[in-house]
């Protein structure tokens, strides 16, 4: 049997791609250039869905696990990355041991040129070995928003999937490499006869937003999962269900990080993110800012640690207002 090839995302980019592509074209345009560190991200995703049988298949071989390896590293030193980070998605329990095989093979492949290996898990997943990953990469970013860390595209009907999930296992195995990953977008979830729903559609907040006024619609937010939502009909007559992710649901993510004690936080992704979300990124002391913003809450005012719910209280418009505020 030969060894599965390496996702084409990946080897087709070619040792100089990184070098040659338009954000450090516009990063060198500046006088003195832009230094910006950069990782490569190493995935099972193909830009249509993600490759698990694939990806199954490739960790099972020992052979391809080398030559992957040894790729990896190559494009690592001749693109200038800082490093790699891998972002394998739902590896199935029975490819664990394969998983870490291959990771206990880059890490030290990729240490030995002076880079760093980054890996994203799950926050909550009892198949993953929190401590082996801690021991091997120099950090672990947590992926908290669902199993996958991300809204999944296919679900028998919409779900509240933004809810803050923390793991304490993972937290205590490595806390001074865990990173928490604040998740920012939107899934749009179409009504299917005798399905449930249709996969759904990613927009960024933006456009999400947009789609809004654009539909007349009206964003509710939920008090149960924290997450804004709003349906609408499309010409067809069917009902769309869309959840988001937006800068009120990386409010309340932030803050639990603090809490968790973690090293830092991630935005998955650039681009189609809330702009709201920067006053608030790294802001210091930003939970009394929003508590002063909303002091005509008097719930607020008596239980200053409980604004989550308070943003669900006040209604999501004035919560994101209270948020650009900042």
């Amino acid at each position: 049997m030969s060894a599965p090839k390496i996702p084409p995302s990946f080897a087709g980019r070619g040792h100089r791609g990184a070098e040659n592509d338009k954000l450090h074209q516009w990063m060198k345009s500046f006088n003195p250039p832009i230094e910006l560190p950069m990782m490569g991200l190493l995935n099972n995703y193909d830009g249509v869905e993600w490759r698990i049988n694939e990806m199954a298949q490739m960790l099972a071989n020992s052979e391809a696990r080398q030559r992957l390896v040894r790729d990896v590293v190559e494009y690592a030193v001749e693109s200038h990355e800082s490093g790699i980070v891998v972002d394998f998605e739902e590896v199935p329990d029975a490819s664990q041991a394969h998983f870490r095989a291959l990771i206990g093979a880059l890490a030290p492949a990729i240490h030995s040129k002076g880079l760093k290996l980054m890996i994203a898990l799950p926050a909550r997943d009892d198949a993953y070995d929190y401590e082996f990953f801690g021991k091997q990469c120099d950090a672990i970013v947590l992926m908290n928003t669902t199993s996958t860390g991300r809204i999944p595209r296919r679900a028998r009907s919409p779900r509240r999937t933004g809810s803050w999930r923390t793991c304490g296992k993972c937290a205590r195995s490595s806390r001074r490499k865990n990173y928490c990953r604040i998740a920012n977008y939107a899934y749009d979830w179409a009504a299917a006869p005798k399905k449930g729903y249709e996969p759904a559609e990613e927009f960024s907040i933006q456009e999400a937003l947009l789609h809004v006024e654009e539909s007349e619609s009206d964003v509710d937010f939920d008090g149960d999962s924290l997450n804004p939502h709003y349906s609408y009909y499309d010409e067809r007559n069917r009902v769309h269900q869309v959840w988001l992710l937006d800068a009120v649901t990386a409010y309340n993510e932030l803050r639990a990080s603090e809490r968790l004690g973690v090293q830092g936080t991630a935005l998955w992704r650039l681009g189609s993110a809330d702009t709201s979300l920067w006053p608030v990124w790294d802001a210091a002391h930003a939970t009394t800012r929003l508590v002063r913003n909303l002091l005509t809450c008097p719930r607020a005012r008596s239980h200053p640690r409980r604004c989550r719910r308070h943003l669900a209280h006040h209604g999501y418009a004035k919560a994101r207002q209270a948020l650009v505020s900042i």
